[in-house]
């Protein structure tokens, strides 16, 4: 069912118009199918894992929340320091997402949302990007983290794709040298995303 989803999705961006206009409802019906598998949604389970990874990091990481939905430029929903960690779990939590899925533009935002880091520093800027979609918009993904890897070697993206559907995405992470993750079931989900943000044990926490 997932890769025929994905199929129809590649049509979908880049068919012809008639390809487009049949490839459309049967992607929308089979998404339908596949969000009716018993369980939480999947934005819940992204919700919940993204504020146990707020509490579990180290007291010296600061936060930047970006969303990418709707159709358009990401939206940059702030800075957080340590001492508004409360603010950032309720703004993740009351973070309300429509249809459609900005991927490529917010990729493409990277360069001039993410600070270098200080002259002579080899340690990679480790950015988290959790998705339970393709980009519907009409932009490339794969494309957008090629230019940001050409602009900002410095930015790996590592990918936590919470949807049985993306495997596709997988080119994100490969063209920044991040990792991809997808997790087999729900109950990886939170542990896969503190992986992604280098918590796999203390001593990866930047």
């Amino acid at each position: 069912m997932e890769s025929r989803f994905y199929e129809l999705m590649q049509s979908v961006k880049s068919g012809s118009f008639l390809e487009r206009l049949a490839a459309l409802p049967m992607a929308k019906a089979l998404e339908s199918e596949m969000e009716a598998v018993p369980g939480p949604r999947r934005i819940a389970l992204a919700k919940d894992a993204l504020t146990a990874l707020v509490d579990a990091a180290s007291p010296d990481v600061a936060f930047d929340f970006v969303t990418f939905a709707p159709c358009g430029p990401p939206q940059h929903r702030g800075h957080y320091p340590v001492d508004r960690r409360p603010d950032l779990k309720r703004t993740i939590r009351g973070t309300d997402l429509d249809d459609a899925t900005s991927l490529a533009a917010a990729i493409r935002s990277l360069p001039a949302l993410v600070s270098r880091r200080p002259a002579g520093s080899a340690q990679a800027i480790n950015v988290v990007l959790v998705s339970d979609g393709f980009d519907s918009c009409g932009g490339d993904p794969c494309a957008a983290a090629a230019d940001v890897e050409r602009q900002r070697p410095d930015i790996d993206i590592n990918v936590v794709a919470v949807s049985r559907a993306i495997e596709g995405l997988n080119c994100i992470s490969r063209n920044t040298g991040g990792k991809f993750f997808q997790p087999r079931d729900t109950s990886q989900v939170a542990q896969l995303l503190a992986r992604a943000a280098g918590q796999g044990s203390p001593d990866q926490c930047h």
